[in-house]
């Protein structure tokens, strides 16, 4: 029944036209009108809280595995080691820099996040084995590091 008007609407569509018509036009049957507000997109993606990690979402690491060194920070007298993690791209690079342990956990999650990996890790079940390990997966997954590296390829989905 509604195979025509989509097939027409689809092809507009594709074609970058025909924006302004009204939904009645592609069909030559009465359509109800839609239920849901002309601005209801917009009111979800205001709606939503930037913070929420929905801990059923997959993690995909789409980026390259990062060039490791390692030096030692000095901090109170103390020496602690540290690796600088570089992540290249075709036309960008991004070094990443963390405690040691921390670093080489978060290059074990990337190393089996990838699109290949079976079965994908959630985002549960990286929270729970990073503070099998560490404290606050938030603060951890909402730092400047973590959210470079979600623009650079970490996705979650």
């Amino acid at each position: 029944k509604f195979s025509f008007g989509l097939k027409k609407s689809l092809f507009n569509y594709m074609h970058d036209m025909c924006f302004d018509f009204n939904l009645q036009e592609w069909f030559d049957f009465k359509i109800p009108k839609s239920t849901i507000s002309p601005d209801y997109i917009e009111q979800s993606l205001e709606s939503r809280d930037p913070l929420d990690i929905k801990s059923n979402a997959k993690l995909i690491w789409i980026g390259t595995s990062p060039i490791v060194n390692e030096f030692k920070k000095s901090k109170k007298g103390k020496e602690q080691p540290y690796l600088q993690m570089t992540f290249n791209s075709m036309n960008d690079s991004l070094e990443v820099v963390l405690p040691k342990p921390q670093a080489e956990w978060l290059m074990n999650i990337l190393a089996s996040s990838t699109a290949l990996s079976q079965p994908l890790k959630t985002i549960g079940s990286v929270k729970s084995d990073y503070e099998n390990q560490f404290p606050n997966f938030e603060s951890f997954w909402f730092s400047d590091a973590i959210l470079d590296l979600r623009y650079f390829g970490l996705l979650s989905v």
